[in-house]
């Protein structure tokens, strides 16, 4: 789980498997650790650099959440796809249409990106994944008398198959 531990945390207590749990927050790393089961390997890992080489191609399925910019989708693809093995799924969120202007013609490039790092969109799932609005967001809606009844951040979640190998550097094309 890269940038998704409260999933992975939750994750951790179904599976029989053991989980690794990534993520740039210390402290919410300290904290997913104490709340999930005694399989769970949490590790410090910032994105932006390369994955130790232990992590690289090791994983039958990754679970990726993250940060919604433009340059961090890109990111955050490049570095995730790494750690999938041959044959292994990526499990991705990117932001749905109206996002942003931008955000249809970066979704076709990144879907292009992810064919030269030797993935292969098997689903997109429109809507899938559902984002609690944070209460200071709630209330400058209510001070321009918007009243939010249920959460309307909702991501598109694609399964990506690791098929080849990667056909770019990675580290250039970050």
């Amino acid at each position: 789980f890269i940038g998704a531990s409260t999933l992975g945390a939750l994750f951790s207590h179904f599976s029989g498997d053991s989980i690794s749990i990534f993520d740039i927050d210390e402290v919410l790393l300290k904290e997913v650790g104490q709340r999930s089961s005694t399989l769970t390997q949490v590790i410090h890992y910032n994105a932006s650099s390369e994955p130790d080489a232990c992590f690289k191609n090791s994983y039958e399925l990754v679970f990726v959440d993250p940060p919604w910019s433009s340059d961090l989708l890109r990111t955050f693809l490049v570095r995730s796809s790494a750690f999938v093995a041959a044959g292994g799924s990526l499990v991705f969120s990117l932001p749905p249409i109206l996002t942003r202007p931008s955000v249809e013609r970066e979704t076709r490039d990144l879907l292009k990106l992810a064919i030269n790092l030797g993935l292969s969109v098997k689903l997109r799932l429109p809507g899938f994944t559902e984002y609690a609005v944070p209460l200071f967001e709630q209330n400058a809606y209510e001070n321009y008398d918007i009243h939010l009844t249920a959460p309307w951040r909702r991501g598109d979640l694609f399964l990506f198959t690791k098929t080849g190998t990667n056909c770019v550097d990675t580290a250039s094309s970050i």
